[in-house]
């Protein structure tokens, strides 16, 4: 189970690879959050509050995301090579 320490690093992770960027393209769980809501998006910033990591975006939206029990968020490069968990990363 994440603990806080791991969702602060996580968090600062995020927030290095996507302030200022806008998404793309968001995939979760098929009865999760409408994420194509967030597509097109500029990310403002990340932010881990307890447990729930909050992505704020500029258009005043706020994606809230939890990561239960075993939860990971995960950092693609942009040409598809490779990939790392968020909290695996130096921020």
């Amino acid at each position: 189970m994440p603990e806080g320490d791991t969702l602060f690093r996580t968090a600062a992770v995020l927030r290095e690879v996507l302030a200022g960027r806008q998404v793309t393209e968001a995939r979760g769980r098929p009865d999760g959050a409408a994420l194509d809501k967030v597509a097109g998006s500029t990310v403002e910033t990340v932010e881990a509050r307890g447990k729930h990591h909050l992505f704020r975006f500029r258009s005043g939206r706020v994606l809230h995301s939890h990561l239960r029990m075993g939860g990971v968020w995960r950092a693609y490069a942009a040409d598809g090579d490779g990939e790392q968990e968020a909290d695996e990363r130096e921020p």
